[in-house]
């Protein structure tokens, strides 16, 4: 099947699906005059359906393709998975230009290597600390605490690249490990297009947060807790609220 796509100057591509000999038909027409064609023989598959609203996701994250494309590159090419920490909206500590720098660095995109296979200690590690107010055109996180995910980054650079050849922006809402990605065209304004696509992403069980990234700020988290009925405990300066439970995350 990916043999049809690898041709360079495709002018048109047509799909035929034929149930009765369950084979599908590819016909590319390129620049040049040259017609290829592709007979592939299709088997039933039980066909899954995932249902994800991205408005129930806490973290909101829309940016210029192009941009988050060139940022994407910068991962070693052989990698499988990254990660993606989101810190809440947090409020700077004063008003000085390093409090209020500290304040918008509110994300952070790292290598993840599996520690099953052993690659961990003797591979390149990328690690970029993002501002989220001039990176990303559009940042929201209503949870009260800190939230990563990983995922497939061949599987996001595919959906960033669309999103480039459409003239577009990309938008990612997440929560966090466990609970899939979705990733989609964001349009300018009222600008509109005859299609659109949604990739939904699989995340990864385990949280990478180290232990003292997994309470955010501490204003911020107050405020959440308080806005969702908890009550926040503190005894000689020390936080003792428990952390949030997120599916396959330490406690």
């Amino acid at each position: 099947m990916l043999a049809t796509f690898r041709t360079a100057r495709v002018s048109s591509i047509s799909f035929e699906l034929n149930l009765q000999e369950a084979s599908l038909r590819v016909t590319l027409k390129c620049d040049n005059g040259l017609v290829k064609r592709y007979c592939l023989d299709v088997t039933d598959a039980e066909i899954l359906q995932a249902n994800l609203d991205g408005q129930d996701l806490p973290v909101s994250v829309v940016a210029e393709a192009a941009e988050l494309n060139k940022l994407l590159n910068t991962f070693q090419s052989t990698l499988d998975e990254i990660t993606i920490i989101a810190q809440p909206d947090q409020q700077p500590q004063d008003s000085t230009a390093a409090a209020m720098a500290a304040a918008q660095r509110a994300v952070r995109m790292q290598s993840f290597y599996d520690p099953a296979k052993g690659l961990s200690g003797q591979s390149l590690h990328t690690s970029l600390q993002l501002d989220s107010h001039s990176v990303f055109k559009s940042y929201t996180h209503s949870g009260a605490y800190a939230s990563d995910v990983t995922v497939n980054l061949k599987d996001m650079k595919a959906l960033v690249g669309l999103c480039v050849e459409m003239g577009v922006d990309v938008c990612l809402r997440f929560d966090a490990p466990g609970v899939p990605l979705l990733a989609l065209p964001h349009v300018r304004g009222v600008q509109e297009m005859d299609y659109t696509a949604e990739l939904i992403l699989a995340t990864l069980q385990e949280s990478q947060l180290e232990q003292d990234e997994q309470w955010g700020d501490d204003t911020t988290a107050a405020a959440g807790a308080a806005a969702n009925g908890h009550a926040a405990a503190a005894s000689d300066g020390f936080n003792t609220r428990e952390p949030r439970q997120t599916p396959g995350a330490a406690s």
